[in-house]
């Protein structure tokens, strides 16, 4: 996970995805918006492995460049629906405990 969390961090922080082959960064939602979904979805999984400082950039970013505003609609399932929604919910609980 260290290292997977490394190489995001480096090629494509704040971005939704680490585009594999190319090292650069891609917009889940195929635009130039990016929503940091790997950070968001990551978060659980940092706290659970201890990884504190991790978890302290994270959420910092969250804190500071999270933003929902130009999104139009979400899928009905995955990620892009619910998923986000309960991450964002959950996200908003933790921040303000």
């Amino acid at each position: 996970m260290k290292r997977a969390w490394n190489s995001y961090r480096t090629h494509a922080w704040g971005a939704d995805e680490v585009s594999p082959i190319s090292g650069g960064s891609h917009s889940a939602t195929g635009d130039i918006h990016n929503m940091g979904l790997t950070i968001v979805d990551a978060l659980d999984t940092l706290m659970i492995m201890g990884m504190t400082e991790e978890v302290a950039m994270a959420r910092e970013w969250v804190e500071t460049s999270l933003r929902f505003d130009h999104v139009r609609h979400w899928r009905s399932s995955g990620e892009g629906g619910g998923g986000m929604r309960d991450k964002q919910k959950g996200a908003l609980l933790f921040f303000n405990s």
